[in-house]
């Protein structure tokens, strides 16, 4: 058996305490391979991601970096999205996808 260079993750803090995920994501960092994360949680994305893939409709979208940088990425793009449809008059849908 061969050590292996890939870890494929689905949601692995669900059910972890906060010690546990501290354990978990010192682990990751740590770790010399390339790992898949499927998560929500924030933490950890920010902790070990260096490239997002957020996949939204079917189409993937690659952001370059941790958390941070794909939380700014989306604001700035839903910024703009608000000032065009400010400027045409139609921003229903920037408030209906708020839930406002």
């Amino acid at each position: 058996m061969q050590p292996s260079n890939f870890l494929l993750m689905d949601e692995p803090t669900n059910h972890l305490d906060i010690a546990s995920r501290e354990i978990l994501a010192d682990a990751l960092e740590a770790y010399k391979g390339t790992i898949c994360l499927i998560t929500h949680d924030r933490t950890l994305i920010q902790q070990t991601a260096n490239k997002i893939i957020e996949i939204q409709a079917g189409v993937p979208e690659i952001f370059p970096g941790d958390y941070a940088v794909i939380f700014t990425a989306k604001s700035t793009a839903r910024r703009r999205r608000w000032k065009r449809r400010k400027k045409t008059g139609s921003t229903a849908d920037c408030a209906g996808r708020r839930g406002i």
